[in-house]
């Protein structure tokens, strides 16, 4: 079979990309477990309580404030590529932007301020949350960015770009940090404690 046809060569990118994102997403898995392994060691199962529910709340209030764009962008970036129109493609993405960071920084601003601190305490009764919602909605707004990039990416059929934007590159940082972590301070580790709090070993 002619390797150079066009039929042949979207056959290679399909297969290429979903290679990429198969091993993409084959690595975020094996990292989280790591990551979350590396959290259990670290923090006491109050702390881990927490952040489980900081990241249950980082998860909801990114999907909200994306309203679907990051669907969306990959449509209007493929459709303005495939009909050669740079100009419709650089308006899309201006534009989606625009808006999912907008709605990011209100939503995150509500929660930092004051809402979202409510939240944590009348609804996940965690104090810990709650005191560290400014980070909380930080975190959200960052995971907003990163989801748009990759997506964008998607739309201009860099498979790999998108794998490595969509959390990939921050799975492997967070791996880096910890054990660097562990490295430098072996001796902040938490054994589980008959209270349910951690107690440095």
């Amino acid at each position: 079979m002619n390797q150079n046809t066009p039929a042949a060569r979207i056959k290679q990118k399909i297969l290429k990309g979903s290679a990429w994102v198969l091993i993409g997403k084959l690595l975020s898995t094996v990292l989280g477990v790591v990551v979350n392994g590396f959290l259990a060691r670290m923090m006491g199962r109050d702390a881990m309580g927490g952040y489980f529910v900081a990241f249950s709340i980082v998860m909801i209030g990114s999907t909200v404030s994306e309203l679907g764009l990051n669907k969306t962008v990959v449509r209007l970036v493929a459709a303005g590529r495939a009909r050669a129109k740079p100009g419709a493609v650089r308006d899309a993405v201006r534009l989606t932007f625009l808006i999912g960071m907008l709605c990011a920084l209100l939503l995150g601003t509500a929660l930092a301020l004051g809402p979202g601190q409510r939240l944590a305490l009348d609804l996940f009764n965690s104090p810990i949350v709650a005191d560290a919602m400014p980070f909380v909605a930080g975190w959200m707004v960052a995971m907003v960015l990163q989801t748009l990039v990759a997506e964008t990416f998607r739309g201009f059929k860099s498979f790999l770009a998108a794998t490595l934007f969509g959390g990939l590159i921050v799975d492997l940082f967070s791996v880096c940090a910890m054990i660097l972590s562990q490295a430098c301070h072996p001796s902040r580790v938490m054994r589980p404690a008959p209270a349910g709090d951690g107690v440095l070993a």
